[in-house]
Formats: structure tokens, C-alpha cells, sequence
């Protein structure tokens, strides 16, 4: 787990492995005792259509990675109810896992590379695609955190 102090704002970033249902008692233990301001979580393995009632928390909006509509979202983030951050989604192209939160100081982006090919993307077109969207989060005037699990497999022979 990855952690970063911003001016009194704790933003997190943590690879969930497994998927953010089965370690949703130890996220809202960390969410209780710790209160981040930004909560990113990479491989929560979020489903399309399916219920989940018990990924939310007092305090705090969920948000998933544009990727749902393809069926599932690996990446989420856990956003406090009071937080100055919000969502710059005209900045995640929709084929990436990747979310971008900002105010007027700063902006921050989770990432996820999965090592698993996203549809119609070899391993080394979907890590260009991410390089790309990155490049566009970080053209601004304010100070950029990017976070999270790039998994690119280097000197693999491309698939």
C-alpha cells in the first residue's frame, strides 16, 4: 500500500488482489481508523449487474472505472463525502482502467494495467493506449500524483 500526504489530505493507492468484495471488512476497517480523503483500489474486480450493497461506506462515495460497461471495472476509488477532490472523467478515455480526482491544486490519477489483455487490445496496444491517456492527464497546470499497477510485462514479445 502505497500512501501520500497532500497538504492535511491522505490519498491512498492499494492493489486489492482478489477482488474488493473479499477484503471489503479490511476496507472499511481502513476506511474507519484511517479516513483517506481519495482511496484508490486496483484489481477490485467489480461486475456489471451484480448487487453490491456491501461495498459501500458511511462517509465516503464509490466510484468505478469506465471499463464496467464492458463488464467488469478493476479499478475504484473510495471518495470522502467532504472532499475537495472530484471526478475528471472527460480525462479517462474508456479503454483504460483509470481514474482521474482533482481540485484546484492538484490532480490525481489511479491506474491499472491488467495483466490480462483488454478486448480488442494486444498486451503492448492497451499499455500505448494508457501512456497516451497519461500523457494528457499530466498537460496541466497543477501538481500530478499518479498511482497504482502498470504490470507491463517488459521485453515480453508483443501479443
Amino acid at each position: 500500500m502505497m500512501s501520500a500526504s497532500v497538504k492535511s489530505s491522505e490519498i491512498i493507492f492499494w492493489n486489492c488482489a482478489h477482488g474488493l468484495v473479499a477484503k471489503i471488512d479490511y476496507v472499511h476497517h481502513y476506511l474507519s481508523v484511517h479516513k483517506p480523503e481519495l482511496f484508490f483500489i486496483t484489481e477490485a474486480e467489480i461486475k456489471k449487474d451484480k448487487s453490491y450493497l456491501c461495498l459501500s461506506f458511511p462517509g465516503y462515495e464509490l466510484h468505478v472505472s469506465k471499463t464496467l460497461v464492458f463488464g467488469c471495472a478493476r479499478s475504484a476509488v473510495y471518495v470522502k463525502n467532504n472532499s475537495n477532490f472530484k471526478r475528471n472523467d472527460n480525462l479517462e478515455n474508456g479503454s483504460s482502467e483509470i481514474l482521474v480526482f482533482e481540485n484546484n491544486k492538484l490532480r490525481v490519477c489511479g491506474i491499472y494495467r491488467p495483466f490480462k489483455n483488454i478486448r480488442g487490445f494486444s498486451s503492448h496496444a492497451a499499455f500505448d493506449s494508457l501512456l497516451k491517456n497519461l500523457e494528457l492527464v499530466v498537460s496541466c497546470g497543477k501538481d500530478v500524483i499518479v498511482g497504482g499497477d502498470l504490470c507491463e510485462l517488459v521485453g515480453k514479445s508483443p501479443t
